[in-house]
């Protein structure tokens, strides 16, 4: 979604990862969000360094996501209202939720990072005209 930021305009999303959080051997899969350029190379400009996992999710009564995985988080959509996004997101595979955060909140969680491009083989652009 294209945003207006401190930082000029920008695109924002989120992200899904994993990583050994707690103990050594549970996984714990989790959220984050980043910026990228709103034009050509789109080079990720910003992104959020702490895992992101809304507390209520934190609730173990139903028990752990599964014997090695403590909790999963993944998003799956983002809308942007009058400041504030709404990002739809799966819960340890068995439920939908929605979080809403403060969008500049948001974004001065979020540190600089440098991106490299690496290539850029765009041989042809391709369009379509969507009707309704």
């Amino acid at each position: 979604v294209l945003i207006d930021t401190v930082h000029g305009p920008r695109y924002l999303t989120f992200f899904h990862s994993q990583c050994k959080c707690s103990i050594g051997y549970i996984l714990t899969y989790y959220m984050g969000a980043y910026l990228f350029d709103s034009k050509p190379p789109f080079a990720i400009t910003h992104w959020t360094p702490d895992p992101i996992i809304p507390k209520p999710i934190y609730d173990e009564s139903n028990g752990w996501a599964f014997k090695a995985i403590d909790y999963i988080v993944f998003p799956v959509g983002l809308l942007v209202r009058n400041e504030t996004c709404y990002v739809t997101m799966g819960r340890n595979d068995n439920s939908g939720w929605i979080m809403k955060a403060n969008v500049a909140g948001l974004v001065s969680t979020m540190v600089p990072v440098v991106s490299k491009i690496m290539s850029n083989k765009f041989e042809r652009h391709v369009s379509y005209e969507l009707s309704t």
